[in-house]
């Protein structure tokens, strides 16, 4: 039985004939008042499944009769011609049998207080019907289901006695309605983005490579890199292989360092493209045999478990609510492996041919960004290569110790950009706008023009020789 009010609820019963006599199903309504039944006829068995399940305002009701239950006609007229009782199972969830086996009994329609379209309680034209239908939607109970049983007699007068035994009901397991919404979908994957991705990315980033909770408490450690990672788009397990383990130790070396940007002409859009399409394609097999390779087998293990196990999981809930897993886990999967990508890619988009192992080559500094105060200054990128256990607070310091070192191997800093400026502004060409943000770190790189800073540049531009570093 489901039960909103004394004027709208529903019933199920089950009716079984006595020799000659088929057994039925049934199903009365009431909803604002009015009453309905229907019946179906169905064979004697001795297991039935019943179930109820919802959709909006519709209950639909469903029966399910495993063959190997059935009961021959002449074996239940028998029985019951002998008074013997015949083992009956009810249940109210899956009783094995796939869902084509089960049979639709009725739709019932079950909604208080809504009046019809086009028709209001007043006899006028009902224009808010449709909010009306939404609110009173939203107010159903997602509870309240209730199984009985109940016995009467064929026979008016009485003297009939019956036995229940060997009953078996059971609850249903699941809701019984989701909300299959693109705006709301769309409006949480937005707001999740615009608020907390950035954070969330940098917090992630920073605590794998120091760890945010003592030994004590080290399980919460786990919590960002395989819980909450797949809600903005970073897999399971991946991350910390994918960002300490091997583009730290391998150094944006071509060959090793799957993110490596030094083979591509770095101001090419294609080229990005396929950087960013082998990342979102196929880095859930390269990063396990990558650390297979290095002999990373632990790595490799996690990893692989993790990620696989991932996207099982995705796969299951696409088939439980499609849209809630698009919104939750594969938009927010191809947004971040892009943005991911892009600013790895505008990270190290100026790598010096000549010296592309050097961290102070490698890459550039953004200093007075906008973003470092909300990034743990992450802007200060060379001397996170440099050092990447250094604690976030103290790159300013460490920067203003090593100006020299950076006057003298020519380390590129800007001034108020941060890493997707950078990377915009070379796609558009505009190296001369990045030339007149370069802030020099001493003497030598303060003597240099404009024109020769742009050249530097182009310099920086060049792909790297695409020689598999051991």
């Amino acid at each position: 039985m489901v039960w909103i009010s004394k004027s709208c609820w529903l019933k199920t019963s089950v009716e079984y004939g006595g020799p000659g006599r088929p057994s039925q199903l049934g199903v009365v309504v009431t909803n604002c008042g009015y009453s309905d039944w229907s019946t179906m006829d169905f064979p004697y068995s001795m297991q039935l499944a019943l179930r109820v399940r919802r959709e909006g305002s519709d209950y639909i009701v469903e029966a399910c009769i495993p063959e190997a239950s059935l009961i021959p006609a002449s074996a239940a007229s028998t029985a019951f011609a002998e008074g013997a009782s015949l083992p009956i199972r009810v249940s109210s969830g899956k009783v094995g049998s796939p869902a084509s086996e089960w049979t639709q009994l009725r739709i019932c329609h079950l909604m208080e207080d809504v009046s019809p379209a086009g028709v209001g309680k007043d006899g006028k034209e009902n224009v808010d019907f449709g909010l009306q239908l939404q609110a009173a939607c939203e107010a159903l109970p997602l509870s309240g289901v209730a199984a009985g049983l109940y016995a009467c007699s064929p026979k008016p007068g009485g003297g009939f006695q019956a036995q229940f035994d060997r009953l078996h009901i059971v609850s249903g397991r699941l809701p019984g309605h989701i909300v299959q919404s693109h705006l709301l979908g769309l409006a949480y994957f937005l707001v999740n983005y615009v608020l907390f991705l950035q954070r969330f990315l940098l917090t992630l980033h920073y605590t794998e490579h120091r760890k945010l909770f003592k030994p004590s408490c080290g399980w919460l450690n786990h919590l960002a890199p395989y819980l909450l990672s797949p809600l903005f788009g970073v897999p399971a397990g991946a991350y910390r292989l994918h960002h300490v383990v091997m583009h730290h130790v391998e150094d944006n070396a071509w060959g090793w360092d799957l993110s490596s940007t030094e083979g591509f002409r770095r101001d090419s859009l294609a080229g990005f493209v396929v950087y960013w399409l082998r990342f979102l394609l196929v880095s859930g097999i390269e990063l396990p045999l990558y650390a297979l390779r290095r002999g990373r087998h632990s790595h490799a293990a996690t990893a692989a478990a993790a990620m696989a196990g991932g996207w099982l999981l995705t796969v299951l809930l696409w088939q439980r609510c499609a849209v809630a897993t698009f919104y939750t886990l594969l938009l927010p999967y191809l947004v971040s492996s892009f943005a991911l990508m892009f600013g790895n890619w505008s990270q190290h988009i100026f790598v010096d041919l000549d010296a592309p192992r050097d961290d102070y080559k490698l890459t550039y500094n953004c200093l007075a960004c906008p973003d470092n105060p909300k990034t743990y200054n992450d802007g200060y990128h060379i001397i996170h290569h440099a050092n990447s256990r250094l604690h976030w607070s103290e790159m300013p310091a460490a920067f203003v110790q090593q100006l020299e070192l950076h006057d003298a191997k020519d380390a590129l800093a800007f001034k108020g950009i941060g890493f997707f400026d950078v990377g915009l502004a070379v796609f558009t060409g505009r190296l001369g706008w990045l030339a007149d943000r370069i802030v020099p770190c001493g003497p030598k790189q303060a003597a240099r023009s404009r024109q020769e800073w742009v050249q530097l540049l182009q310099h920086r531009l060049q792909p790297v020789t695409r020689v598999k570093v051991a």
